[in-house]
């Protein structure tokens, strides 16, 4: 039987081995960190639309709130303003 033989760098570096090893960590390393801080700006973010989302509902809720009052105020108008209109055809 024939012995089996890791394969060999078919290509010569300008640099050794251990450099591009270093190069690769380091590099690996840097994703890593860029990814830590991709995760917090993402956790900012969800942050964020969380708060826009509140502040959304309590605006709904002002907004509701008014209109209601609106209407009520406008009710009373309507009704006195009807009230008086009866007034001037038919005196009391």
């Amino acid at each position: 039987m024939s012995e089996k033989t890791a394969p060999t760098f078919p290509f010569t570096l300008p640099f050794g081995v251990d450099a591009m090893r270093k190069a690769m960590t380091d590099a690996q390393e840097r994703w890593g960190s860029l990814l830590d801080d991709a995760t917090k700006l993402e956790g900012q973010g969800v942050t964020h639309a969380r708060t826009m989302v509140d502040e959304s509902a309590k605006l709904a809720h002002e907004t509701l709130n008014y209109w209601t009052n609106l209407h009520n105020e406008w009710r009373k108008v309507a009704t006195e303003a009807t009230k008086r209109s009866l007034d001037l055809v038919s005196p009391r």
